[in-house]
């Protein structure tokens, strides 16, 4: 097991699990307050701004930022760095001059009111997450990985007090919702930028060098950046079609369910994909046989993790979620069974799926997200013409059959280990 497991693997995930645990101690202990002074229909709009943002986002570098722990030269990554902020200052621009001329027709169709600005932040969120990204990977090349565990400190306590602000000082909504979580985002660039200042200032920018590099990893963006957006839509889509075929009450409930269910384990998930990245990038190119043993030790270790929360969901869900955040979310409660299930699946296999980001398999990534994609758009989509109930079954249906798939292909692809030299 400790071949497998190397010690230093265990210290890097272990940092990151820890730091990224502690980060949400603020917002598990604000949330309840919080859900006493926005109502479900301000979370439900807050939930749409951010589905959509986490579309926009998960392409804001048009994925330039996965390739920044590839080359073995520092100069190089910092190369990629520079890319990545250019595209996604390019895409903010793109996006506001769209948003400017259809803001009325692009409310309407997901359901806010027509007058809504909610979308204007959305430029100023491309921004965030391209910075947040790239700058984040820089850390993981480095294997700072206090460091990097310490901005997502900075990023949830800097959203949960900013929201708790705005809706004490100001007023409940879902537009400063959204304004508290962008102002969190960058409580933690700030962060990172001081954290890589020294490194970042080492290597003078060349627009002739950054259009090499941009070429040499062109299949990021060809192959990765489709994919992981049909993945992050899918993912999002229910929250976009809960709000535009029943209300937003249900999108609030739901999106409610959705992020406390997952929220003391999205960080630790993404923590061990990060991890698990910079390490498959070493055994690529020196122990190529252990890939597969660390993902069925790894396997284990998150199903065993994840039950009691299942377990929990499934016996006294409706009761904690109304002693914890109030009579108005007695029906988020009810919904922490079934999600939970979804949970639970998405955080076994989801960090896994690192393998699928190196160069060889990024085409066997790509076909399972336009799956996803697809079959997620469809079912939800006539699953809404039927009732809220049928819909939840439907989605729960669907995520463990695309997850179980999504799971072979990452043993699939991790066998492509074995034959590099």
């Amino acid at each position: 097991m400790n071949s497998i497991l190397s010690n230093e693997f265990n210290r890097n995930v272990t940092k990151l699990v820890l730091g990224t645990g502690f980060a949400q101690i603020i917002p598990i202990a604000l949330t309840p307050i919080l859900t006493r002074i926005y109502s479900p229909e301000d979370f439900g709009i807050f939930a749409i701004y951010m589905a959509i943002a986490s579309i926009l986002g998960v392409i804001a570098t048009a994925r330039y930022e996965l390739s920044i722990v590839l080359p073995k030269n520092d100069k190089n990554a910092l190369d990629i760095f520079y890319l990545c902020n250019i595209v996604s200052f390019s895409l903010s621009f793109i996006f506001f001059i769209f948003i400017y001329i259809f803001t009325e027709e692009l409310n309407i169709f997901i359901g806010l009111d027509s007058y809504s600005n909610i979308l204007f932040l959305l430029p100023l969120s491309i921004i965030a997450a391209g910075l947040l990204q790239s700058l984040s990977y820089l850390l993981v090349r480095r294997k700072e990985f206090s460091s990097l565990s310490k901005s997502k400190i900075f990023l949830s306590g800097g959203y949960s007090s900013s929201q708790l602000t705005f809706g004490s000082i100001f007023s409940a909504s879902g537009l400063n919702l959204s304004i508290g979580y962008i102002s969190g985002q960058f409580f933690s660039i700030f962060y990172l930028i001081k954290k890589n200042w020294a490194f970042l200032k080492s290597r003078d920018f060349s627009t002739r060098r950054i259009y090499n590099i941009a070429k040499k990893y062109k299949k990021f963006p060809m192959y990765s950046s489709p994919g992981a957006i049909m993945d992050t839509s899918a993912v999002q889509v229910p929250i976009i079609l809960i709000n535009k075929f029943f209300n937003s009450n249900l999108t609030g409930q739901f999106s409610l369910t959705m992020r406390i269910i997952n929220l003391p384990l999205a960080f630790i998930g993404s923590s061990i994909s990060q991890v698990l990245l910079n390490k498959i990038a070493d055994s690529d190119h020196t122990h190529p046989d252990r890939v597969l043993p660390l993902l069925i030790s790894l396997t284990f270790k998150l199903l065993i993790f994840i039950l009691p929360l299942v377990i929990i969901c499934f016996l006294f869900g409706e009761e904690l979620f109304v002693y914890v955040f109030g009579p108005n979310w007695a029906f988020a409660g009810s919904l922490a069974a079934p999600i939970s299930i979804v949970i639970a699946i998405r955080f076994v296999v989801s960090p896994l799926s690192a393998v699928l980001t190196l160069d060889r398999n990024i085409k066997l990534a790509a076909a399972w997200q336009g799956l996803y994609f697809t079959s997620t758009v469809i079912i939800l989509t006539v699953a809404a013409q039927i009732g809220f109930e049928s819909f939840i079954k439907y989605f729960v249906i669907n995520e463990l059959i695309m997850y179980s798939i999504y799971y072979f292909l990452i043993i699939r692809g991790s066998l492509s280990y074995k034959h590099v030299n």
